[in-house]
């Protein structure tokens, strides 16, 4: 197994809970669909593109935190019958990020193609929104696996609380302030009626979001360390 791992960091950025209308709520982190978003972005290709690029060959890890975050009001046209009318609505901003993003494969010339493309990206890399523009700090290469047991910070597949309760003898687990990992049902994959139209969501995953405020010692994921930091890889 291949991996590229790469170092972002942004001036701010919002990663949209789908089910929030109105108030616009972000994931803590950057989700599956926002990750090939960017990486697509660096290639060059279109979100259908995108999805088909990292079909099936591919796993991904994220990593990182922020410094605070706020809420922006926002004022917008929308189309109500035959005419455009103004709304509102709020966006939950994450400022100061700093991410890492792991793509692992072992399919070489996709693994090369992407490395070329995030060092030399073919559009403006973002993170959620079009304005949350990002720039990438590093791009580095590794295929030694680790077996990660120290999770924080990071995105991990399936619902982490659950898997702690079940085993509460032989996990280590702690809270600051009180704050849950939360896990929550994402889509991962969309049908797309053309390169640029309209999607629909097809599969959804269940996701925990380990944030600052969790620690989980003992609970095995495969995995990359960068900098200290564990990242568990996941499928999507």
């Amino acid at each position: 197994m291949q991996c590229i791992i790469v170092e972002l960091a942004c001036q701010s950025c919002s990663f949209r809970i789908p089910e929030f209308q109105n108030f616009h709520r972000s994931y803590e982190l950057p989700p599956p669909t926002t990750i090939i978003g960017f990486a697509g972005a660096a290639l060059g290709l279109g979100p259908k593109e995108s999805q088909e690029f990292f079909d099936a060959d591919f796993e991904f890890g994220v990593n990182g935190s922020y410094k605070g975050k706020s809420n922006d009001l926002w004022k917008y046209q929308k189309l109500k019958g035959k005419e455009y009318i103004s709304d509102i609505l709020t966006r939950e901003v994450l400022y100061e990020g700093h991410f890492n993003i792991v793509f692992a494969s072992e399919s070489t010339d996709k693994i090369e193609r992407l490395q070329y493309a995030l060092e030399n990206p073919i559009y403006a890399l973002t993170l959620g929104n079009s304005d949350g523009l990002c720039k990438v700090i590093n791009v580095s290469f590794t295929s030694d696996l680790f077996n990660c047991d120290e999770l924080k910070n990071c995105l991990v597949e399936g619902n982490l609380m659950e898997e702690v309760l079940n085993n509460p003898t032989e996990l280590e687990f702690s809270l600051r302030d009180g704050v849950d990992p939360m896990s929550y049902e994402i889509p991962v994959a969309f049908e797309y009626d053309s390169n640029f139209g309209i999607r629909r969501v097809v599969k959804r995953k269940e996701f925990s979001f380990v944030g600052a405020g969790a620690h989980v010692k003992g609970l095995i994921r495969k995995g990359v360390k960068y900098k200290d930091c564990q990242i568990p890889l996941f499928k999507l």
